[in-house]
């Protein structure tokens, strides 16, 4: 390649980010095995195709709208 490819050295601060932050970042994980680990794309592609992934927030408590008035009622 003659050029600079564009994510690489992201792909490698994402997943520091993310393993720091104890974040499920699966594309990101097998993007950073094929860019630095010797994973082969196809081995990859066919772990992301193949996993059952859930909801990004599921097994998170979330409380959108839970905010307090001044009274301590619920909006």
């Amino acid at each position: 390649m003659d050029g600079v490819a564009e994510g690489i050295t992201t792909t490698a601060a994402v997943w520091d980010q993310a393993r720091k932050l104890n974040l499920e970042m699966p594309i990101t994980q097998r993007i950073y095995q094929v860019l630095y680990c010797d994973a082969t794309v196809e081995d990859a592609i066919a772990e992301i195709l193949g996993a059952c992934y859930k909801h990004e927030l599921a097994g998170k408590r979330w409380k959108l709208f839970s905010f307090q008035g001044k009274r301590g009622r619920s909006l």
